[in-house]
């Protein structure tokens, strides 16, 4: 789907490689762990949803890294469209993560007595550094004016590998208990 953006000209094609892109996110969660869960309808939506958003936000990351690569002196406005953008899928991360780990956590002994809860107290305060860093760079950008210095937004929006190398191992730790 990346290559098929590039060569896009209108709003339509970017929209429609959009909904191709997280319509073929789907047999991810309907054959990833939750499928095999208890509640198999609210685990495989929820993580769903959890997949499309972690999706929108590192890929909307990794493109202002892009943007910000290429000096494109369209950068502020972008990162002031992202920063929206951003925050629904922060929202949407952290609901659905919450409500795919209720259905495998029986009771709260299991959030600190299991491996698995042990893994969800680390994604969560992942989860609220990320949000806390967002929150200060939406503030930042807030107070600019809507824009901010290209230079400094170019080393903030070109640290996604480093994001993505954070995030990754408890993207693919085991959720076995």
């Amino acid at each position: 789907m990346a290559v098929l953006t590039r060569f896009t000209l209108s709003v339509r094609s970017v929209a429609v490689a959009l909904g191709l892109t997280i319509a073929s996110l789907g047999p991810i969660a309907l054959t990833g762990h939750a499928a095999s869960s208890g509640s198999h309808s609210l685990a495989t939506t929820s993580l769903y949803l959890h997949i499309v958003g972690a999706t929108v936000w590192v890929g909307g990351l990794a493109a202002l890294g892009w943007v910000a690569m290429q000096g494109s002196k369209r950068l502020e406005a972008a990162v002031v469209r992202y920063s929206a953008v951003a925050l629904w899928a922060f929202v949407i991360v952290a609901v659905s993560g919450v409500v795919n780990a209720m259905t495998r956590l029986q009771s709260f002994d299991d959030v600190f007595g299991s491996s698995y809860g042990q893994l969800v107290i680390g994604k969560v305060v992942a989860l609220v550094a990320l949000g806390a860093l967002g929150y200060l760079q939406r503030r930042r950008i807030i107070a600019a004016g809507g824009g901010i210095p290209a230079p400094g937004c170019q080393r903030a929006c070109s640290s996604w590998p480093l994001l993505s190398a954070w995030l990754s191992p408890l993207a693919h730790a085991d959720a076995g208990r």
